[in-house]
């Protein structure tokens, strides 16, 4: 079995150059992962919704069956 060795590195910011690339208009890309890299959370683009409008992935919006 062979393993993959690649890396892949997500869009990481801070709270405050989200928030500018919001003001910008930036929208992720359907599936694109922001990371707010000083608050320890993510967002998951939807392609349509600017950064601030796409709600943060928690705990709370993983369901388990």
């Amino acid at each position: 079995m062979s393993s993959v060795k690649t890396r892949k590195k997500q869009k990481n910011d801070s709270t405050a150059n989200w928030n500018t690339a919001n003001a910008q208009g930036f929208k992720p890309l359907q599936g694109e992962i922001i990371v707010y890299n000083d608050v320890n959370r993510i967002k998951i683009g939807d392609g349509s919704n600017t950064v601030s409008n796409v709600p943060f992935l928690d705990a709370n919006c993983v369901h388990l069956t």
